[in-house]
């Protein structure tokens, strides 16, 4: 039990400390990162998938969250698109 208790003790350590990682200029997305796929017709812009269902459009070049796609908004533009 106290194994257990020390192992979990120190991940929430190690996840505290990597929180307040400000080195760089990094994304917080608020849920874990899929997928990411750039643009093809903008080198600025990536799109990244997260486990929470949401599809991000990101400006890298100013670090810039440009728009947020729910998983029924993609759904629908897919059935659209197969029309």
């Amino acid at each position: 039990m106290l194994k257990i208790c020390s192992d979990s003790l120190e991940t929430s350590a190690r996840k505290l400390a990597k929180s307040k990682n400000k080195k760089g200029t990094p994304i917080s997305l608020g849920a874990k990162a899929l997928a990411v796929v750039a643009d093809p017709y903008n080198s600025q812009i990536v799109y990244v998938a997260d486990a929470a269902g949401r599809v991000r459009q990101i400006n890298v070049q100013v670090n810039e969250l440009k728009s947020c796609f729910n998983s029924l908004f993609l759904a629908a533009l897919q059935m659209a698109s197969a029309l």
